[in-house]
């Protein structure tokens, strides 16, 4: 018969693998305490900036309309797909007595036209164009625009003319945008290029440019504008004010927003007039940084970015911007050398900690 031997091993058995998983896992912590420095993370963010041009594109909100009612000297419309209004009398000037050296119609030029229901303009061409004016050269209010109606996900560009800081270009990408406009004071339409309707025994159909003069009802006095199913440009002169003009002051969702455009050699510049300013509303620890006024600004929307107002300057060619919102990027600087001004990920975790 074999004995069975009981072993007892009574050495001390090795520490080394727990030290050196203690290792890893501290390896672990560092790497990723030192990465979590360097990773941005979306970001709460404040903008507002001065620029001479703007486009974005609009996003989801219950009541697309952009700009508050605004009061113009003079407007016009390109790329629309109709205008229609409803005069109580109309009269047209005869082309042909047109006195270029005064810039005006003799008074025998303006027939009476006979109207039967509603008026409607309807464009010829890609050059067809519509200008409505005061009767006096001198007057500074012509009437009222009204909110601007867009389709959502359309695509929406304002800009400020370089010799006139009163003077702005709003140009719709998106379908069927919508407008009305009421004259507050006598006016005058100039049309070119255009067919009309609602008109009887009208004189004057192969002229391409004509001139009306229309008194509205009081009840309709205002015109209809509605853009094609692509596009609405409308070029407008904002009455003159002592104080900065709010364009608009509702909350606007977008999707993107670009402050640069193309020169005329195709290179890409900002369109930035003055210094900017970006704020952290939920990060106490970021203090506000300055946005130098030559320095590029891109700012990618995490999913809605809002712009709270848009105020026409008074005292240069511009309009001011304010955004709100959480961008999932924020970059600003020289073209060549653009600084992301995201929080990292450690800088939302302590803040996230110290909140609590």
């Amino acid at each position: 018969m074999i004995s069975e031997e009981i072993v007892i091993d009574v050495s001390k058995k090795s520490l080394k693998p727990l030290w050196v998983g203690i290792g890893l896992f501290i390896g672990v912590l560092v790497v990723v305490g030192i990465g979590s420095q360097y990773f941005p993370v979306s970001t709460h963010v404040s903008l507002e900036v001065a620029v001479n041009r703007a486009e974005w594109t609009l996003g989801l909100f219950p009541s697309p309309q952009i700009f508050e009612p605004i009061m113009v000297e003079s407007i016009s419309f390109q790329n629309f797909s109709h205008v229609e209004f409803k005069p109580s009398s109309l009269h047209v000037a005869d082309p042909d007595q047109y006195d270029r050296a005064t810039g005006q119609f003799s008074p025998s030029a303006w027939e009476p036209v006979t109207v039967f229901g509603d008026v409607r303009l309807t464009p010829k061409n890609q050059e067809t164009f519509l200008r409505i004016q005061s009767l006096n050269p001198a007057e500074e209010n012509l009437g009222r625009l009204s909110s601007i109606h867009v389709r959502e996900q359309s695509n929406v560009t304002i800009e400020i003319a370089k010799t006139d800081p009163r003077k702005i270009t709003v140009n719709i990408v998106g379908p069927e945008s919508s407008v009305e406009f009421t004259p507050t004071k006598p006016f005058e339409m100039i049309a070119n290029e255009i067919k009309l309707a609602g008109l009887k025994e009208f004189p004057f159909f192969h002229k391409s440019s004509l001139t009306f003069r229309p008194e509205l009802p009081e009840h309709r006095t205002h015109i209809e504008i509605q853009g094609t199913k692509h596009q609405l440009v409308i070029t407008l002169t904002v009455s003159p004010s002592q104080h900065s003009t709010v364009l608009s002051k509702q909350a606007i969702p977008i999707k993107a927003i670009e402050f640069s455009r193309q020169d005329d050699s195709g290179q890409t510049v900002t369109t930035l007039i003055g210094p900017g300013k970006l704020e952290f509303p939920e990060i106490s620890e970021f203090s506000a940084k300055t946005i130098q006024a030559n320095d590029f600004v891109h700012i990618e929307p995490y999913k809605i970015l809002k712009i709270h107002q848009i105020t026409l300057l008074h005292n240069q060619p511009g309009f001011k911007f304010s955004l709100d919102g959480t961008a999932k990027s924020i970059q600003t600087g020289p073209n060549e050398s653009l600084i992301d001004h995201r929080a990292s990920l450690s800088d939302w975790l302590l803040n996230h900690f110290h909140n609590q």
